[in-house]
């Protein structure tokens, strides 16, 4: 097998796994079930299932940073294919996680921890 054909798998084969377990397990998120807060990932799964749906009002209601997220994963994940200086894409690598943390520390203090 050619070398970038294993680190595709590499990459997604897990990813794939976990979407699976999601679905076949009743799994909550680990620091909301321990600590009672909730991580700054909490909600992402619901509110892109809810965008999936066009429930614009249930996405912005589980966690409006999910599509910001979401496309800051596939960034990092795939940034070795797009030809940009190494410094412009760790600016934004860095400007999407304070976005990401802002969202959280906002929906901390608007909304509270109850997920």
């Amino acid at each position: 097998m050619k070398r970038s054909v294993k680190r595709f798998l590499c990459i997604h084969l897990p990813v794939l796994a976990a979407i699976l377990l999601y679905f076949l397990l009743p799994i909550r998120c680990p620091i909301l079930t321990f600590c009672h807060v909730p991580c700054p990932t909490c909600g992402m799964t619901r509110a892109l299932f809810s965008l999936l749906k066009l429930d614009f009002a249930g996405y912005l209601h589980y966690n409006p940073a999910a599509l910001p997220f979401a496309a800051l994963v596939l960034f990092g994940v795939h940034a070795r294919l797009i030809p940009w200086p190494k410094r412009r894409k760790d600016l934004i690598l860095i400007f999407g996680t304070v976005i990401v943390v802002i969202v959280y520390i906002l929906r901390l203090h608007f909304v509270g921890i109850n997920i």
